[in-house]
């Protein structure tokens, strides 16, 4: 039943913020303005407390039906401009170079 299901995920995710409470403190007046809330309503209202098999994470796509992680379409096309713009035989490379490598797999 598709609201039974809808229900029990709206109580596990209930459940699961106020676990958070339990074990870090929301903020108060006594926090400075650096401290950061536990649970970001910003990210909330952006979807990362939804439910799906399918999340990107730090820039990643995970599946967790599959039991898969790969990067978006667009980040394998520009790592693979810049791979391939790097001569077959050329056995090093420049920091910058490699820099722009690690940044498109992050």
């Amino acid at each position: 039943n598709h609201r039974a299901l809808i229900s029990a995920q709206r109580s596990v995710r209930r459940i699961l913020l106020h676990a958070i409470d339990d074990v870090l403190r929301p903020n108060d007046e006594k926090d400075t303005v650096h401290r950061k809330e536990p649970v970001s309503l910003k990210k909330l209202r952006q979807g990362d407390c939804s439910w799906s098999t399918i999340k990107l994470v730090l820039g990643w796509v995970i599946d967790t039906v599959n039991m898969t992680i790969h990067l978006p379409d667009k980040r394998v096309k520009r790592l693979s401009e810049i791979l391939s713009s790097i001569p077959i035989h050329q056995k090093r490379t420049s920091v910058k170079k490699w820099h722009k490598v690690l940044a498109e797999g992050e």
